[in-house]
Formats: structure tokens, C-alpha cells, sequence
């Protein structure tokens, strides 16, 4: 009887490491669907907007900053400055009206940067590639296969919770913003 026991307790233990291990699998999957649904409330579920707007803003800020300061025509150029302390608004204003669930929609869907989506059947082959970054942070790599090697966007989903798992960053390689899309 007690060697029963402890199989059951063996087998719950199990059951609760291989889901607590799944989970930002079965996550990242529902974000696919909910996407490629159109389903904009499953993703206003899954994202955690206020904290994808922030981490886009900065990246934007440093990679723009870089831009300017690797320009040589700008370092002359007496607007420059005008620009520098312009950019912080202006890069917020876009931001903010980027960040959409059609948007994330699109990135998740179609590996590229679009504020909107295109119909169903124009759909390019995308291939994703997913991975632990840490106990609590998990990546989720999205290539569009049509597109340059260079232009791979990430998904950084936060675990919240045991089992759930929020969307909190979309890693933009600098080369994204070097090439028309």
C-alpha cells in the first residue's frame, strides 16, 4: 500500500515538472493562434503592453542614438542637437501608436515589422525557434524565411505565475532598421 504511495506522489511530481518545463511552450503556441486568429482579445491576454512599449523605446532610443553618432554628416550639422532631443518624443509617439495587437499580430505571423496585416493567403513561410533564456524568461526567435538572415525578431515571454507566461519584450535587430522591410 505505501509503495503505491509513492508512485502517485512520484508520478504528480512528474506530472507538475514536465508542465511546469511545457508551459512557456503551450504559451508561446496560444500567442501563434491567437495572432493568426485575429483573436485581439486572446492577445491583449498574452501581452504585456505597457512593458513591450518600454522595452521597444529603448531600443529604438540606443539604436537611433548609435545612427546619429555614427553619421558623419551629422556630427557638423547643426540641427543635430535639435534632433537629439526631439527623438525621445518622437520615437514615444510612434511607439505608442505602434504597438497594437494587429501589429504583434503581424510580427508573430509573418516575422517582419508591419503596423498592418495582410490577408490570410499572403502569409510567408515563417520558421520560429524557441528556448529558455533563464527559469522565468523565454525566448521565441521568429524568422521570416523570405527575408535576409540578419532580420530575426524575438519574443521574450516573463513566466507569471507557475504556468502562465506573458509577452513583456520584442528584440528588433539593429539590420531591421538599415533595410526596407
Amino acid at each position: 500500500m505505501q509503495r503505491r504511495w509513492i508512485w502517485a506522489a512520484a508520478a504528480a511530481v512528474a506530472v507538475f515538472v514536465g508542465a511546469y518545463v511545457a508551459s512557456p511552450y503551450w504559451a508561446a503556441r496560444q500567442l501563434r493562434i491567437a495572432a493568426a486568429s485575429g483573436d485581439t482579445d486572446g492577445l491583449e491576454q498574452r501581452v504585456d503592453f505597457p512593458a513591450v512599449r518600454a522595452s521597444l523605446k529603448s531600443q529604438l532610443t540606443v539604436i537611433i542614438t548609435q545612427k546619429m553618432n555614427d553619421d558623419a554628416n551629422l556630427k557638423n550639422n547643426p540641427f543635430a542637437g535639435l534632433g537629439m532631443m526631439l527623438m525621445p518624443t518622437i520615437i514615444n509617439n510612434m511607439v505608442e501608436g505602434f504597438v497594437t495587437p494587429d501589429a504583434i499580430a503581424t510580427m508573430a505571423t509573418q516575422g517582419k515589422i508591419s503596423k498592418q496585416s495582410k490577408p490570410a493567403g499572403d502569409t510567408p513561410p515563417v520558421s520560429y525557434v524557441y528556448g529558455y533564456r533563464g527559469l522565468d524568461r523565454f525566448g521565441v526567435g521568429i524568422k521570416n524565411d523570405k527575408a535576409p538572415t540578419d532580420r530575426k525578431l524575438t519574443f521574450v515571454l516573463d513566466r507569471r505565475g507557475l504556468f502562465t507566461w506573458r509577452l513583456v519584450r520584442i528584440e528588433i535587430p539593429a539590420e531591421i532598421l538599415k533595410q526596407p522591410a
